[in-house]
């Protein structure tokens, strides 16, 4: 911080004028000053070279107080306008000497005693309604005369440029003071007060002094307000009080704003004479300095006075008529040696203790300004810290959220090969299932209801046999529904465990499955036969799944159609064949063998044909009745030919069809699409919360690193602050 601001600060060029041109000497005899170059050892010394030294350091701790405000970013327009106005005013070798108080209290006739003639107006009602700057004539080319400056010119008032200022005669001044026509805010009033140099108040040989005189504080609120706005280009403050009213409620108000900067008010307590009861008087208003201003109570035998102003005038204008005459006396009590006392400790205020009067105001609102500012700094101190640890406090509260986030992330992005593992374990228990549901084919039967039900017995076994395949397919994919869910559920255990907001949808694991086998309802086949539901149609691949994906999966087995002339192939016809044909050849031979003889009897025969024709017909009635017990014999067996023929032909074409690979297939994409659209969704939302975690990480980190870097700002601050205070402290002006 000391490195930093020394890079930025340049030292102000030294005291131009000699310690010779300004020894101020104050002598003993007759109160007189005068100017010399020689030093005797009763006279006190004004050192210029001791003030120039301490007047550059002030200027340089002003110029470092404005790059720590720069610093802090605690930049105040009206502060460094202020300090800016200081840096002017300690460089300027010139002093402002306001004087102001309330109305009545005698202003105006103070300004006039001190010059030793009447310039300013003055009267029993109030005159002043401006402000009005009394300056020596010798900054005016020695004329006397009045500069009118508007509230708009005021910053811009040029002596050398006329546009900048009305020029008026001195003699009307009382008329423009007391009129104000031109509605000015200040006159100028350049003049001589009659006395030699080391005796002016205005022309001294060490600096050029300017009394102001001022409105009474309580005229009006704007004329206050103004008063307080140009109280910082003063150098000096001299309150006159009216001895009959103390201090006002306005005068409290502006020796309290004051006090923030000067820390040495000059009181002047006017009227005194008027006042009976004086010590009572005396200790009052001694008491309310104290209470208003400690530091000017503690200086109070140099800084507070209590005088009658206009006696003292009175007997200036007097003497300089009446040279010879002694000074008037009221109750006993000199006046006149009074205000020598004020005004021998004014001009020691002001020249003699020009440290205090100019430096010390200055040192006095930097040091008021640092304690504000290190309050300030503090608090922000302590504010940052509560945001760093809030700030911290959430990092830690996130830091577990995110880290299990991005391990759920993870685990998700090696979901596939889990999902890989799921789906093998199917294809090899649907495979398995199905297998098995063709070698036990054969075994499949249902209700026989005689011979000429053999064509319903036929639809009847076929549809029994899809049946028993719906219901394999239905353990499938059971199956596959289970693992599935054994799978989701792991990962919601996982999820739980992890104490992360996201959910699973399930009814996507119900609805992919939902109803596979169930019947649709819909149109009956051709042949009168229910077919299984089904929501695949038969592919290149086997089956094509329907696109709604929170619509049913159904399955079923290829349709096999049942028509007498297609479903009895030659082969099975010829098995047929050997069924029936011997039983009937049987019975129709030995009936036509048996008509024929019959025919014969009725002709002549001998005896030995007779008994032939009995023998053959007794065979041909044999052969009838052995055909049809044949016949008899091969209809009770036609269930079990049938029932061959419907599931031999049944096995044959399934396990010829794609039926086990289009099914196993199918659940196996069925269960891909369930698991890629859970995981799918579950992907998003841990996406989402991720980014979000990571943004308010970023985020608060971010903060984190703003907090800090103002915590910096805040400790070099500080720093700085405690550095000022040191350099200012070793500048000491109390000599």
């Amino acid at each position: 911080m000391q490195s930093l601001l020394k890079s930025e600060l340049k030292e102000e060029p030294a005291f131009s004028e000699t310690s010779d041109s300004f020894q101020f000497i104050r002598t003993n005899s007759t109160k007189s000053y005068s100017t010399t170059h020689s030093i005797t050892e009763d006279r006190v010394l004004f050192d210029p070279v001791s003030y120039s030294k301490k007047r550059n350091q002030l200027l340089l701790l002003i110029q470092k107080t404005k790059l720590l405000l720069s610093l802090t970013n605690t930049n105040n327009s009206k502060t460094l306008a202020y300090l800016a106005n200081l840096h002017a005013r300690i460089s300027d070798t010139k002093s402002r000497v306001l004087v102001t108080g309330d109305l009545n209290a005698g202003k105006s006739t103070f300004i006039n005693t001190l010059l030793g003639r009447p310039i300013v107006p003055d009267d029993q009602q109030p005159c002043t309604a401006l402000f009005c700057e009394v300056i020596s004539k010798a900054e005016n080319m020695n004329r006397e005369e009045v500069h009118g400056i508007p509230h708009e010119n005021i910053e811009k008032y040029d002596i050398s440029d006329p546009s900048s200022f009305t020029v008026c005669d001195i003699r009307d001044l009382r008329e423009i003071v007391e009129d104000n026509e031109q509605n000015w805010d200040l006159v100028k009033v350049y003049c001589d007060d009659d006395r030699v140099d080391g005796e002016s108040i205005l022309r001294n040989g060490v600096v050029d002094i300017s009394l102001i005189d001022s409105p009474g504080l309580n005229i009006d609120m704007m004329k206050t307000l103004s008063l307080f706005a140009k109280q910082e280009t003063i150098d000096v403050v001299i309150f006159v009080v009216n001895a009959e009213n103390h201090f006002t409620l306005s005068g409290r108000e502006f020796l309290t704003k004051a006090g923030k900067e000067k820390a040495y008010i000059f009181i002047v307590v006017n009227k005194f004479d008027t006042i009976c009861r004086k010590d009572r008087c005396r200790n009052e208003i001694l008491s309310q300095i104290k209470e208003i201003s400690p530091q000017t109570y503690a200086e109070r035998s140099s800084l507070v006075h209590f005088v009658s102003a206009r006696q003292r005038l009175e007997y200036s204008l007097h003497k300089k008529e009446h040279p010879d005459e002694p000074a008037p006396q009221i109750n006993g009590q000199s006046y006149l040696n009074e205000f020598n006392h004020l005004e021998e400790c004014l001009r020691s205020f002001i020249f003699e203790k020009r440290l205090r009067s100019k430096l010390l105001p200055a040192k006095h609102y930097i040091v008021n300004l640092l304690n504000e500012l290190e309050e300030s700094l503090t608090a922000q101190k302590q504010t940052l810290e509560s945001q760093k640890i809030t700030l911290t406090e959430t990092i830690h509260v996130q830091e577990p959220i995110l880290k299990n986030l991005e391990t759920l992330q993870q685990n998700l992005e090696d979901m596939d090969s889990k999902i890989h593992s799921v789906i093998g374990q199917i294809e090899v228990a649907v495979k398995k299932q199905l297998d098995a549901f063709l070698n036990d084919i054969q075994k499949i039967d249902t209700e026989w209801r005689g011979f000429l039900g053999g064509w319903e017995y036929a639809k009847r076994l076929r549809n029994r046999v899809f049946e028993e395949a719906g219901k394999r397919i239905k353990l499938c994919e059971n199956f596959a529904k289970h693992k599935a869910l054994n799978l989701v559920l792991k990962l919601e255990e996982d999820i739980k465990a992890m104490e992360v907001d996201v959910k699973l949808d399930f009814s996507l694991l119900e609805s992919g499955f939902l109803g596979s086998v169930a019947p649709s309802g819909s149109k009956t086949n051709v042949d009168g036969i229910e077919p299984v539901a089904r929501a695949a149609e038969p592919s290149t691949n086997g089956y094509t799944a329907k696109s709604e994906k929170t619509k049913p999966t159904k399955l079923s087995a290829p349709v096999i159609p049942l028509e007498i002339t297609e479903y009895f192939e030659y082969e099975d016809k010829l098995e047929l064949a050997k069924e029936y044909i011997p039983s009937v050849s049987m019975f129709v031979g030995g009936l036509i063998g048996y008509q024929s003889y019959a025919a014969k009897g009725t002709m002549t025969v001998s005896r030995m044909d007779r008994g032939i024709w009995g023998q053959t017909k007794l065979v041909f009635a044999g052969l009838t009745i052995a055909g049809i017990g044949l016949f008899l014999y091969s209809i009770s067996n036609i269930q079990v030919t049938i029932s061959k023929l419907i599931l031999s032909k049944t096995h044959a074409q399934l396990s010829a069809s794609p039926f086990i690979q289009s099914t196993t297939n199918h659940l196996i994409n069925s269960t891909k699409q369930v698991m890629n659209i859970i995981f799918w969704d579950l992907r998003n939302q841990v996406g989402k919360l991720v980014r979000d975690a990571e943004g308010r990480k970023r985020m608060v980190e971010k903060e984190v690193r703003g907090v800090e870097e103002n915590q910096k700002r805040v400790l070099q601050g500080l720093k700085g602050v405690e550095e000022i205070r040191k350099e200012l402290a070793a500048v000491d002006l109390e000599e």
